[in-house]
């Protein structure tokens, strides 16, 4: 049965027949005998979707089947990838609907193609290799069955034209070196990264990735092209390089400083290139370069005691600098004598020997450290006055340590470091004392009021008596002693209880002094001496602070 929207095929035939009569010759015809024809005609055509194909690249292929018969087919088609090639799993499109889990090589059904129709076919090849030819060349074929009108089953088969794609080889390679095989911390370090085209096309919009290492960081501007400074690029951001043609390359530096990070830590990384060739995105990566930190590992402990401490104390400080690093390091430590103390000289010792000639307050050299080793040095200093003026209420110490050491390559590194900062707290009263008289005249036997301020402008509580506060020719007047406004019945020409002054505290003392009745000097010039004790670390100590001098004018007796 033909279909309603197919155009019959017709085949006509006649017969002639020529004779001859003689003189007369002639020709005869049959009559003419159409036989219709009935049955597909399949056809195939390849085409591929790029002019040429790339090593390890996607290669694809569109099959359009069609059938300018006018009876339906039961269509097959069959495309064995070619040598060098693999199929891409699942890539099988028919009319732009996914198939899974066919190949081409077994087989990909079709079902009925009608008369005037047309399949569309699309599957992807990677390439594997480059073949002797340097060409992809293969052809499909469609296996199709039909039914005749008088019940017979047709097969046959139509063969696609040679699609020929021409393969180019993808050669880009990646290299990747360091300056330092081995490294220090606080160290600059040189990437360099060679990205080359040695194949026979151009590659274009090539970026370059280069994260750093865990340990490193970035030095800003440092990225170079060619020679030519990238100051904005980053290598973590991505470093543009453009088109890179065949046969060239481009060469790209930056820098990285080694963070602080513990000796023999493995600094490992690889780049990355990124580019597109034809129509594909492509990537290659280099191999790995690593960085071994080495050098000395140092940590300087200072300790001292006691933590709390007055003006007069000895403070023991221990220094020690230990190496937990791969490599022997020479040592010296300096400004180990802080502000408001002084070196007691001959106490200097290292590991428990003595060291006689050394001074902190210039440095001292402690020689060779090598790896797994500790120096202790030992030292002390005196608390001074000078915590006075000004006041401090704690002294602080680092101690500064330079090192120096070689790297395996010949590189000789110096370094500088600080210790912890030792604290002891600092206590003491600062007493202070201001005089005055009034009158400042007098007459010889006659009297004056001494006034006597004492303060206490320390961070620590004193006890106090006032001594020396009586001058020669004159005598203390008997219960005429006040403090802060309240007689005090133990004074005595010794000496004048003020009390205990807190920190911040202070006190008013007044006595009446009376002239002698013939006094040898016409003026009395004197002061007074604030005696105070106090106990810090269960010591008691003492000290003294002297007033300012006052003086008092006597009129002579004129009897």
């Amino acid at each position: 049965m033909i279909e309603n929207d197919s155009l019959p095929m017709t085949i006509r035939n006649q017969s002639v027949v020529s004779f001859d009569s003689g003189s007369a010759a002639g020709f005869a015809y049959s009559n003419v005998v159409n036989t219709v024809v009935n049955g597909p005609v399949i056809g195939i055509a390849k085409t591929p979707d790029t002019a040429q194909a790339g090593l390890s690249l996607p290669l694809t292929f569109r099959l359009a089947v069609t059938n300018t018969g006018n009876r339906s087919a039961n269509v097959t088609v069959y495309d064995t990838p070619p040598s060098g090639t693999v199929f891409v799993a699942n890539s099988i499109l028919v009319n732009g609907a996914p198939v899974p889990g066919i190949t081409p090589r077994t087989g990909i059904p079709l079902g009925e193609v009608g008369p005037g129709s047309v399949q569309s076919i699309v599957f992807q090849l990677i390439v594997t290799s480059v073949p002797a030819s340097g060409r992809i060349e293969n052809q499909a074929r469609a296996d199709y069955s039909f039914v005749t009108l008088d019940h017979r089953t047709i097969t046959g088969s139509a063969l696609s034209n040679v699609a020929s794609v021409p393969v180019t080889g993808l050669a880009v390679t990646l290299s990747k070196s360091v300056s330092n095989a081995v490294t220090f911390v606080g160290d600059m370090i040189g990437y360099s990264v060679l990205a080359a085209n040695e194949g026979s096309d151009g590659i274009a919009q090539a970026v370059l990735y280069d994260p750093l290492p865990d340990g490193t960081a970035f030095v800003p501007g440092s990225v170079t092209v060619n020679g030519v400074r990238s100051p904005s690029s980053s290598p973590a951001a991505g470093i543009a390089l453009g088109t890179i043609e065949p046969g060239s390359s481009k060469l790209v530096t930056f820098n990285a400083v080694v963070l602080d990070v513990p000796v023999q830590t493995r600094l490992t990384n690889r780049a990355r290139l990124a580019f597109r060739y034809g129509q594909y995105e492509q990537s290659v990566e280099s191999g790995s370069v690593t960085v071994v930190v080495s050098g000395p590992s140092l940590t300087a402990v200072l300790a001292v005691a006691p933590v709390l401490a007055t003006i007069g104390d000895k403070l023991a400080y221990s220094l020690t600098i230990a190496n937990a690093g791969t490599l022997e390091t020479s040592v010296t430590v300096k400004d180990l004598i802080p502000a408001g103390t002084s070196y007691l000289a001959g106490t200097a010792a290292l590991n428990g020997r003595p060291l006689p000639n050394a001074d902190p307050a210039t440095g001292i050299a402690l020689g060779s450290l090598v790896p797994g080793q500790t120096f202790v040095l030992t030292f002390d200093v005196a608390v001074t006055r000078e915590v006075l003026q000004p006041a401090l209420s704690q002294i602080a110490n680092r101690a500064i340590v330079d090192y120096a050491f070689g790297l395996p390559s010949g590189l000789a590194v110096t370094d500088t470091m600080l210790s912890n900062a030792a604290v002891t707290e600092l206590v003491y009263p600062y007493i202070g004392a201001t005089l005055d008289a009034d009158p400042h005249l007098v007459e010889a036997g006659g009297s004056f009021l001494a006034i006597v301020r004492v303060a206490n402008a320390g961070n620590y509580p004193a006890s106090v008596i006032l001594r020396d506060f009586v001058p020669r020719e004159t005598g203390l007047e008997p219960g005429s002693v006040l403090v802060d406004g309240r007689p005090v019945s133990g004074a005595t020409a010794d000496g004048i209880p003020v009390g205990t002054l807190a920190a911040g505290g202070a006190a008013s003392v007044t006595y009446v002094l009376r002239v002698a009745r013939h006094p040898l000097q016409s003026r009395i010039r004197f002061r007074v001496r604030a005696a105070y004790d106090y106990y810090v670390n269960e010591r008691s100590r003492d000290s003294a602070a002297f007033s300012n001098e006052t003086e008092v004018r006597v009129e002579a007796d004129e009897e």
